[in-house]
This record gives C-alpha cells, sequence and structure tokens, in this order.
C-alpha cells in the first residue's frame, strides 16, 4: 500500500537517508523531518506491507519551476528488484499527470548506476550532467521524461 508520508515515519525515513543517500553525499541530519514539513516536498509517499515501510518517493512541485522533481526514491534493499520502486514511480507519475508541467526531473549521482538504468528502462532520458555540483570531483545527472 502507497500512503502519505507522516511525522510518525519521521525516524525511520531519517535512518533510510542516512543508510542510502548520506554515504555519497557525507551529509547527515533532519532531512526527513523537512521533507515531511516542508511546503516544497509536501508530497511524499511511502510504500508500506505489514507496518512495514518498504520504500520512500518524494514529489517537489516548486510553483515556480517548470518542471516536477522526484526528489527522492528509495527502495530497503531487501525489496529492490522486487516492484516497490516500480510502484513508487508511479504514484510520482499519478501527480505528473495530474499536474499541467510537461516535465519530470531526478538527478541521480554517477554512482548511482543501477538507478540509471532503472529510471531509463522507464522513459526517462539523460538531459544534462552537473559537475562537481554537490561532490568535487563527482559528478550527477539529470533525467527528464516529459508527457
Amino acid at each position: 500500500m502507497i500512503r502519505s508520508a507522516q511525522i510518525r515515519d519521521a525516524a525511520f525515513l531519517e535512518q533510510l537517508v542516512n543508510d542510502y543517500i548520506a554515504p555519497f553525499y557525507n551529509n547527515t541530519g533532519n532531512l526527513a523531518d523537512c521533507w515531511i514539513n516542508s511546503s516544497n516536498f509536501k508530497n511524499c509517499f511511502v510504500y508500506e506491507a505489514n507496518n512495514n515501510i518498504m520504500g520512500l518517493v518524494c514529489v517537489s512541485d516548486k510553483p515556480y519551476k517548470e518542471y516536477i522533481k522526484i526528489s527522492t526514491l528509495i527502495v530497503v534493499k531487501e525489496h529492490q528488484g522486487k516492484g516497490v520502486g516500480s510502484e513508487l514511480l508511479n504514484k510520482a507519475f499519478e501527480y505528473f499527470n495530474n499536474s499541467a508541467k510537461n516535465e519530470i526531473s531526478i538527478t541521480l549521482n554517477e554512482d548511482f548506476k543501477k538507478e540509471h538504468k532503472f529510471f531509463e528502462s522507464k522513459g526517462f532520458k539523460l538531459k544534462y550532467e552537473l559537475k562537481d555540483k554537490y561532490i568535487i570531483g563527482k559528478s550527477e545527472y539529470v533525467f527528464v521524461k516529459k508527457k
């Protein structure tokens, strides 16, 4: 089941960030709280089964941007390859398809090779590279999909 993230999820979501994202960006902290409470990231959803969160997707829809951004998509390692990521991505697509915007994007670290292939398999195309954006000596790649 996919549902909106709630304050009660914050500790677990912060652990997901620390386990899956922070090692690449040398960043820990209260990102989960920011996702749940910030107006920019109010569209944050979790995949849950048997009272266990298996994944997270957050969609950023800033009114001054011409696109919607998938700010985060994480699937717990034990549940990867089982369709959880696809279901979460479908939730992001549902939001996107109901919007007036014509482009959805995601930015991925160069080390996320498996994720690059996943998003390409879902119709995303590489738009451009951002060198040294978050980490000196590393690139981030922006992938987009249009309506």
